[in-house]
């Protein structure tokens, strides 16, 4: 019978959180814990860093882009075709990424807020990467949806497209294993999936 990684004891859930080289700290040190920084520090890394660096690059590539792009007579470095692409994507993925941009800026303010323990702080931080690491996403599939259609077409388009979220669910799966693995300490198996 197997084992669900979500009914492991705790003394199995242990072998995932006990080893390499980031143990039970996710991967933070003193130096460079943001629980040790100053206010000043704080509002620093928020203003200047988060606002103005990510912020304003994040809303030209996900809002600004996609809008100038489809511009006639603007077109120079990519087809016209491609141009037209990326403002039909950008249009129909403005709701998503302003979810997702409005969630990475309440995230980033949360930074800021002093927190108690490394706990709290992680689940803080790590609901920031995912806001963040998800408008990055959208706004690189505008590029590689360009790419893709100059060079292929709409056809090879949509079969890179596939074959990506095929690459996607495959890479999520061998991590389900992965954990799971670990957490029986079941033998290492070589094969595929």
């Amino acid at each position: 019978m197997k084992k669900s990684i979500f009914k492991a004891s705790f003394e199995e859930s242990q072998g995932l959180v006990t080893q390499g080289k980031f143990v039970l700290t996710a991967g933070i040190t003193r130096n460079n814990n943001p629980v040790h920084m100053g206010i000043f520090n704080r509002l620093f890394t928020l203003v200047i860093i988060g606002y103005f660096a990510f912020g304003l690059v994040l809303y030209g590539l996900l809002f600004a882009m996609p809008e100038q792009i489809g511009r006639v007579g603007e077109v120079r470095l990519i087809s016209v075709k491609a141009a037209e692409l990326i403002h039909q994507i950008g249009t129909f993925l403005i709701p998503p990424s302003a979810f997702f941009y409005t969630l990475t800026f309440i995230f980033m303010t949360l930074f800021c807020l002093p927190k108690k323990n490394l706990k709290v702080q992680s689940y803080f931080y790590f609901s920031f990467y995912f806001p963040f690491l998800t408008c990055a996403v959208i706004a690189l599939f505008y590029f590689l949806s360009a790419f893709a259609f100059n060079r292929f077409g709409f056809s090879g388009f949509l079969l890179q497209l596939v074959a990506g979220l095929g690459f996607i669910i495959a890479i999520l799966y061998q991590g389900y294993r992965d954990a799971r693995r670990r957490l029986y300490n079941e033998p290492r198996w070589l094969g595929g999936l």
